[in-house]
C-alpha cells in the first residue's frame, strides 16, 4: 500500500512528514544563542552553535520557518539583540544556553521581550537548562518550558502543540502550568545520527572569515570523568556514544567544500576517536575516505590521551589532520584517579610524545585547581607541564567547573555557593587560594596564548597569512621561552605566598603584573626581530 506521507528534501536528508504534522499550522521559530562581550571570548567558545543549527534544519524539514540569531558572532549587545527579535512576530523562541555564566544575559534579553509585549512561547535547552530545569522554571516566570537533553524531537512536538497548549505527553519537556511545574519523562536518545539533516548554515557559519567551519561526527562520550557534564547529559540512556557513518560524514564535508569553499574543519565531537576497536576502525575509515575522494581539507579533533594511536593519527594526518585537543587534565596519578579519568600519567606523556613524533600541534586541556588542591600538587603539576614543554597561561589558570548532575557536584555540593547561576567553591588550602588569586590577576598573559595560537594556525594551515617556515621557527623558540617563564613564575608565586598577609598579597599581585608586562614586551621584541610584529595585532 502506498504511504500517504509526503517527502520533503533538505541538504543530505529526506524526511517523511506524518499527516498529523502536515495539518499543523507552520510556525515561525527563532533559535537564539547568548549575547556576550568580546572580553568573554576566551571563556566561552566563539563560533556557530551546531546544536541550534541541527534543531533548525530538523524543524525546517517539517515545514516550519526557522531563524537563527547568534549575537556573539556579529557583536550585538543585549539591547540590540532584543530589538532585532521584537521586529518579528515569532511563535516560539528557543534559547540555547551552554553555560550558566551566560544565562543572566539570556534572562535580560527575555525580560526586555516580555516587557515590550512579546507573548509567544519561550523555551530553553542545552546542558545548563537540562541540569537546572526545575530552578529555571521556578525563578524565571518569563520562560515557559525547558527542552531537556537532545532536542530535535522534543522541540518539534512542542512547536506542533503550541496552538493546543497540551504538553503533558511530550517526552523530554519540563514546563510550567498555572500553579505548578510539570516534568515529563525522559526522551530516548537518538540512535541513528545519519537520519538527521545536516545543520543549517548561513553567512555566520564561517569561523572568523577563514573558510573555517565546524562539524560533529558523534554525540556523547564513553568516558566517565567525575567533572564532565557530557556524561551526565547523556547517561540516562544507552549507548553513551553514538556515531555517524564515514559515508554520511564525507557527504557533509563535500557539501561544505562545494558550497562554502571550506578549507578548515573543526570536528567538535567530545571524543572523535570512538570506543575500542570499532572507534579506531571508524576513524581510519574516515581518513581513508577523505583521501580516496581527493578532498583537500585541513581539520582538527578532540580526543582522550588513551585514544592516541600512532598508526591512526598518521593516517589522519595524511588525510589533513593538523591539530588535536587532548584531555590531559593532570600530571599526578592521584588527581587522575580523583577525576576518575581512567588514565595514567605515562599515558598522558605517551600521547604528547606521539603528537610531537608526528609533528602534530596540540592543545592539552589541563585542570590546575580543584577544591582539594594542595600546594605540593601545584608544584608537581607545574613541573609536569614544564617537563613536557606545555607550561602556558592556558594550562596553569584553569580551576575545575562544577555542573549539577555530575559525580563531582555530589561530592562537593555541601561547600558550593552559587552566584549568577554558576557554582563557586573555596579551596581547602588557604595558600592555594592565594596562588589562584595571583595567577588569575595576570590576564595579560593571555596575549602570549593568543600569539601561540596564531603561530600554530599558520604553521598548521598553509596559506598566505605569513611565511610558514618563519612561523614554525619562531613558534619553537618562543614556546620554550614561555614554557620556562610561566614555570618560573608559578614557582615564584608559590614561594612568595607562604605565610603572606592580605596586604602582602596585593604587593605580590602588583609585582607579578609588572613582571608579566616586561616579559611580554621582550616577546614583542623577539617577534619584531623576526618581522612578525603584526602577529600581536592578529592575536
Amino acid at each position: 500500500m502506498r504511504s500517504s506521507k509526503e517527502v520533503v528534501e533538505v541538504e543530505g536528508f529526506k524526511r517523511r512528514i506524518p499527516e498529523s504534522l502536515k495539518k499543523a499550522r507552520t510556525k515561525w521559530v527563532l533559535l537564539l544563542s547568548p549575547p556576550f562581550k568580546k572580553l568573554e571570548y576566551r571563556k566561552y567558545r566563539l563560533g556557530e552553535n551546531l546544536g541550534m543549527r541541527y534543531l533548525a534544519s530538523f524543524l525546517e524539514t517539517h515545514r516550519h520557518r526557522v531563524d537563527i540569531l547568534e549575537p556573539s558572532l556579529d557583536g550585538s549587545s543585549i539591547e540590540k539583540t532584543a530589538k532585532k527579535i521584537l521586529r518579528n512576530d515569532y511563535d516560539l523562541i528557543g534559547l540555547s544556553v551552554p553555560h550558566g555564566g551566560l544565562f543572566p544575559n539570556m534572562v535580560k534579553v527575555v525580560r526586555i521581550l516580555r516587557n515590550n509585549g512579546f507573548e509567544g512561547h519561550i523555551t530553553a535547552g542545552g546542558h545548563f537548562p537540562t541540569f537546572e530545569h526545575k530552578e529555571i522554571l521556578r525563578y524565571n516566570r518569563n520562560i515557559d518550558s525547558i527542552v531537556r537533553h537532545e532536542g530535535e524531537h522534543t522541540l518539534l512536538e512542542l512547536v506542533a502543540r503550541l496552538d493546543s497548549g497540551s504538553f503533558e505527553n511530550i517526552l523530554g519537556l519540563s514546563y510550567r502550568t498555572k500553579d505548578s511545574i510539570t516534568i515529563n519523562p525522559h526522551r530516548p536518545l537518538i540512535k541513528d545520527l545519519d537520519g538527521l539533516p545536516f545543520p543549517k548554515r548561513d553567512k555566520y557559519s564561517e569561523y572568523d572569515e577563514l573558510n573555517h567551519f565546524a562539524m560533529i561526527t558523534s554525540r556523547g562520550c564513553y568516558g566517565n570523568c567525575s567533572f564532565c557534564s557530557v556524561r551526565a547529559f547523556y547517561s540516562y540512556d544507552r549507548p553513551l556514544w553514538r556515531y555517524r557513518t564515514p559515508e554520511n560524514i564525507i557527504k557533509e564535508i563535500e557539501y561544505l567544500v562545494e558550497t562554502y569553499d571550506a578549507q578548515v574543519i573543526s570536528f567538535v565531537d567530545d571524543n572523535f576517536i570512538g570506543p575500542g576497536e570499532f572507534g579506531r576502525k571508524r576513524a581510519l575509515k574516515i581518513a581513508h575516505k577523505i583521501a580516496e575522494r581527493g578532498i583537500e581539507i585541513f581539520f582538527e579533533i578532540s580526543c582522550k590521551p588513551d585514544s592516541v594511536d600512532e598508526k591512526i593519527f598518521k593516517n589522519l594526518k595524511e588525510a589533513g589532520l593538523r591539530h588535536v585537543s587532548i584531555g590531559v587534565e593532570s600530571g599526578i596519578e592521584d588527581i587522575l584517579k580523583r577525576f576518575n579519568k581512567g588514565l595514567t600519567v605515562s599515558k598522558n606523556v605517551s600521547a604528547i610524545q606521539t603528537m610531537r613524533d608526528l609533528s602534530l600541534s596540540f592543545t592539552p586541556y589541563f585542570i590546575m585547581f580543584d577544591p582539594c588542591t594542595c600546594i605540593e600538587e601545584l608544584k608537581e603539576n607545574v613541573q609536569f607541564l614544564y617537563d613536557n614543554n606545555i607550561c602556558t597561561y592556558f594550562t596553569i589558570r584553569n580551576a575545575i567547573s562544577i555542573y549539577r548532575g555530575t559525580p563531582l557536584y555530589s561530592q562537593v555540593e555541601r561547600v558550593l555557593k552559587r552566584k549568577n547561576w554558576e557554582y563557586f567553591y573555596k579551596f581547602g588550602d588557604s595558600d592555594v587560594t592565594k596562588v589562584y588569586r595571583i595567577i588569575n590577576s595576570l590576564g595579560e598573559l593571555i596575549t602570549l596564548d593568543s600569539i601561540l595560537e596564531v603561530l600554530v594556525y599558520i604553521a598548521d594551515v598553509e596559506n598566505d597569512m605569513l611565511d610558514r617556515d618563519t612561523a614554525v621557527n619562531v613558534l619553537e623558540e618562543i614556546t620554550k621561552k614561555i614554557n620556562k617563564y610561566v614555570y618560573d613564575t608559578v614557582l615564584n608565586i608559590i614561594d612568595r605566598v607562604s605565610s603572606s598577609s592580605e596586604d602582602d598579597l596585593k604587593c605580590h599581585i602588583e609585582y607579578f603584573q609588572k613582571d608579566v608586562h616586561t616579559f611580554i614586551e621582550y616577546i614583542r621584541k623577539v617577534m619584531s626581530k623576526n618581522e612578525l610584529s603584526h602577529v600581536f595585532q592578529m592575536a
